[in-house]
């Protein structure tokens, strides 16, 4: 990318040419002129605003697909995946799995980003994906623990739980409702994209009425297990008024 500027000082002007290459060096050549005519360019001088680049690791878990893992970068808000000429942006996490790909060999490289900066490619991992290859285990996110209800009014009640880990990286959660223990009945499924978010509120819930509760969490790849259920009533405006107590929840 080629930006210019023009910059005047008195009776002469400055023509400033800004190069931005892809690994995120910028490049400053400046030219001076005036009724008489143009200077030569000034010396190339380079501004290096990279982010350091990250390591990459993988391995391949099925006959289609392969696992990637690279270290955090500090100031990046983003990460790229680069195969073999093709481009897949994964914000800002720290591993991913890749499916659908044919066979042969992949080669794998990871940049890190953020606002105003981007890294250098990482290690470039080839990955050789076969017919006769076998499928490695990959672990789902660990079932979300601790899950259970608090602060519960007319129309919310609030829900919180343990966070979930897994060797790949959460991506976010899903909470299913419903008005009834075996979970059939007015059944609703909340996602939550924040892998990091350990509470939530529903709301516009029905007053008097006893919801249950349990959530999961998700990757790239799997689903983990349900947590233990929780339930709690939502409160009627005048029991709301009479018990400053939050609402005690049950596990099933």
């Amino acid at each position: 990318m080629l930006k210019k500027t023009t910059k005047h000082f008195a009776s002469k002007q400055f023509s400033i040419f800004y190069f931005l290459a892809k690994n995120g060096n910028r490049y400053i050549k400046a030219i001076a002129y005036n009724t008489s005519g143009n200077s030569s360019f000034s010396t190339i001088t380079v501004n290096v605003q990279n982010l350091a680049a990250t390591i990459l690791s993988g391995a391949v878990i099925s006959r289609s697909a392969v696992r990637l893992n690279w270290n955090a970068v500090a100031g990046a808000t983003g990460y790229k995946i680069w195969r073999n000429g093709f481009v897949l942006a994964v914000g800002n996490l720290l591993g991913y799995v890749i499916g659908g790909l044919p066979n042969g060999t992949h080669n794998f490289k990871v940049s890190a980003y953020s606002k105003s900066k981007q890294s250098n490619y990482s290690n470039l991992v080839p990955l050789t994906l076969t017919t006769s290859g076998s499928s490695l285990v990959v672990n789902p996110p660990s079932k979300p623990t601790g899950f259970g209800t608090e602060d519960a009014g007319e129309t919310t009640i609030g829900l919180v739980w343990i966070p979930s880990t897994n060797d790949i990286n959460v991506l976010g959660y899903e909470i299913r409702m419903a008005t009834d223990a075996a979970f059939t009945k007015n059944v609703e499924d909340i996602p939550i994209s924040n892998s990091k978010q350990d509470s939530f509120t529903v709301i516009d819930l029905l007053p008097a009425t006893t919801y249950y509760f349990k959530i999961r969490a998700r990757d790239n790849a799997n689903w983990s297990d349900y947590s233990l259920a929780a339930n709690d009533t939502a409160t009627t405006a005048m029991s709301a008024l009479l018990s400053n107590e939050p609402h005690s929840s049950e596990n099933y």
